[in-house]
């Protein structure tokens, strides 16, 4: 095997180790970090418009509170979301996910989907290729010696 392809191949495969490694560690921090951890699918079966207490001029005074359904614990939970907006960002019918305190499911958020969520699985993801990609140079160039 060609010394370059040998270490372009130890190189690929020590790198998708470490990446995977590294996708469950930071996956198990997150988990370790999340202060609610009961998680449910609501649904948005109400928009309010309510006056914003924190509205400090004439202008936009009025805000749209959702109200979220969801179940947990076999019983159904209605509660007005306290954070509003104008325009709605949400509307009736619509889904979220949402983290709840399980001893309390009233303290809930509208869990975030931002990109951080998804950042372990697309390093071990990553991780995974690259591990596969150094077995294939390793395979496919070992038996040309």
């Amino acid at each position: 095997m060609n010394k370059a392809l040998w270490n372009a191949s130890l190189f690929l495969l020590a790198t998708g180790m470490l990446l995977t490694a590294a996708g469950f560690i930071l996956s198990q921090v997150y988990k370790r970090r999340e202060t609610l951890k009961g998680h449910a699918a609501a649904r948005v079966v109400e928009l309010l418009l309510e006056k914003n207490p924190l509205a400090k001029t004439d202008d936009y005074q009025n805000c749209f509170y959702p109200v979220l359904e969801f179940y947990t614990g076999g019983k159904l939970y209605k509660i007005r979301y306290p954070e509003g907006s104008l325009p709605s960002r949400f509307t009736v019918g619509q889904k979220v996910r949402i983290d709840f305190d399980p001893e309390n499911p009233a303290d809930f958020v509208i869990a975030d989907a931002g990109m951080h969520q998804y950042l372990p699985e697309i390093i071990a993801g990553a991780g995974i290729l690259l591990f596969l990609l150094g077995i294939l140079i390793f395979l496919r160039f070992a038996v040309r010696g």
